[in-house]
């Protein structure tokens, strides 16, 4: 069975069998020489004639593809030639149980796997066409772009959405799937879903990056609530969104509604058993931690255990994106309290701990053991 006019458009989107041969050689597809010496040209601007729905090559030019053929070592190149002829004529099963012959003799073969991935596609077999591919980004790494964007757009097609999704298997396609739709602007439901069809919910490590990735559009758009929501069900935190999350800053919870630690010539910053540690140098103001929080508005006072204090440091609330609610500096150890009102309106605040540079520049360092919110008014 053939796939439907609209899937094949999404396919052409993808740009899937003609994209990768440029970066084979680098020479253009137009050069008949080139299209002689490499298989893969040969593959290629098959599979082209097919999917734009023109006629087979002519006899003249096949009997020159295959007496290239003839000079390449790998025993599936016959089957897959054979295979391509089968699908430009439009007998897909047929070619599938070709392509079938020349993976079991070549597994590393990337023209049989490119072209299974247009066959299991015009057969409509989702699940196939998406275990080639996965395949193919182990075997193409250079490639993996144009793949990733055909995975990405099978996931994001209503009739190829959830066996798609369903098929995936390996986590590093998942997490870009799930990115790659989010960039897409899908909503929090959708998401959700992707996440529920390939189990990603709670399997997520702090280093991932995914969940930043993910939730970073929703944030941009303002849909904090459902960031959150996704955020929660990713990394399985059932961190309560109106407080401060990991305040002992033992938990790892991936930014932004964990904390986001940056070191670099300003300062540097990490956390152990003992809270937040780091130093700062005094060059430049700079941003060490922060984490995104969504308090409802009203009167909350937060507290910091200070147990190296420094001038140098200073902790800020500020509503998105840029009004300030608070400011303070730890220049005193012990149990510090910072008064702050969120006002109607701001739906998301950053809490922040900064650098502060010094003249002269001057180098301190310091330790929290918890920043917590412990109590609000409405």
């Amino acid at each position: 069975m053939l796939l439907l006019p609209a899937a094949a458009s999404l396919l052409a989107a993808a740009s899937l069998a003609f994209s990768w041969n440029m970066s084979l050689s680098g020479q253009p597809l137009s050069d008949a020489n080139s299209v002689l010496v490499h298989p893969a040209y040969i593959t290629s601007s098959l599979t082209r004639a097919a999917l734009e729905g023109r006629a087979p090559v002519d006899a003249t030019t096949r009997a020159e593809l295959l007496a290239a053929l003839r000079q390449a070592p790998l025993e599936d190149e016959p089957f897959t030639l054979a295979a391509y002829e089968q699908f430009a004529e439009r007998r897909v099963a047929a070619a599938q149980d070709l392509l079938e012959i020349a993976r079991k003799r070549n597994p590393r073969s990337r023209q049989t796997r490119l072209l299974a991935v247009d066959v299991n596609l015009a057969a409509n077999s989702i699940a196939a066409a998406v275990s080639e591919l996965e395949t193919l980004r182990r075997l193409m790494p250079a490639q993996s772009a144009v793949f990733d964007e055909t995975l990405v757009l099978l996931a994001d097609y209503p009739d190829t959405r959830m066996t798609a999704l369903r098929a995936v298997k390996e986590q590093p396609t998942k997490e870009m799937i799930l990115v790659g739709l989010a960039r897409n602007g899908a909503g929090s439901p959708a998401l959700v879903e992707a996440m529920q069809a390939m189990a990603l919910e709670g399997r997520l490590t702090a280093d991932s990056g995914t969940a930043s990735a993910v939730t970073q559009p929703l944030v941009t758009a303002g849909n904090y609530a459902a960031a959150f929501e996704v955020w929660s069900r990713l990394t399985g935190s059932k961190a309560n969104a109106s407080g401060v999350r990991d305040p002992r800053f033992k938990q790892d919870l991936p930014p932004p509604f964990g904390w986001a630690l940056t070191s670099g010539g300003d300062g540097s910053v990490a956390s152990d058993a003992r809270g937040l540690a780091g130093q700062i140098y005094g060059r430049r103001n700079a941003n060490l931690a922060r984490q995104l929080l969504v308090l409802p508005s009203g009167s909350y006072r937060l507290e910091l255990e200070v147990t190296e204090p420094t001038e140098l440091l200073e902790v800020a609330l500020r509503c998105l994106p840029d009004q300030e609610l608070a400011r303070q500096r730890l220049g005193g150890a012990g149990t510090l309290g910072v008064a702050f009102t969120v006002p109607d309106g701001c739906k998301a605040q950053w809490l922040e701990l900064n650098a502060r540079a010094s003249d002269p520049p001057r180098s301190a360092s310091f330790r929290i053991r918890s920043i917590a919110l412990t109590g609000s008014r409405q």
